[in-house]
């Protein structure tokens, strides 16, 4: 029993693969707020999912808040084989976008706790933004317009 066991151990050493529980997706509450502290209901939260190293492409989750600008995404985890590469072993990285029309829209918000407040300001038209700041601008606004 003793050298079966060993054989097994070594057998899964040598090949460099094992099993291992992963997270797809975490379990979080978005909370959309105006500056008043107001509940926005029906604004857009865009989870959006990469799986790094790998070649795979991002998975985008789009929910609307309810009245009282919460939306909660459940977890998703299941078990998978993983081998050992030169470059590491998959890891997942998980950002959320908020947009809602005559807002300016907030992105690139990292998933990192269980609860998150996102405050939305008003567009204001007679805003003048700078070169940076209209390209990062562009950048959330076509980052959020998935469908």
């Amino acid at each position: 029993m003793y050298k079966t066991t060993i054989s097994w151990v070594a057998v899964l050493f040598i090949s460099g693969c094992y099993p291992i529980y992963k997270t797809q997706k975490p379990e979080f509450e978005v909370t959309v707020v105006d500056e008043q502290g107001q509940p926005i209901e029906k604004a857009e939260v865009i989870l959006m999912t990469e799986v790094h190293p790998a070649k795979i492409d991002a998975q985008f989750d789009k929910k609307l808040t309810n009245s009282l600008g919460k939306v909660n995404f459940a977890k998703q985890a299941e078990w998978k084989v993983e081998f050992l590469m030169i470059h590491g072993v998959q890891h997942y990285n998980w950002t959320i976008c908020v947009a809602k029309a005559g807002y300016v829209t907030q992105g690139m918000i990292d998933v990192d706790q269980d609860k998150i407040k996102v405050i939305l300001q008003p567009k204001k038209a007679n805003i003048a933004l700078n070169e940076t700041e209209k390209v990062l601008q562009d950048t959330i606004e076509m980052f959020c317009s998935v469908k």
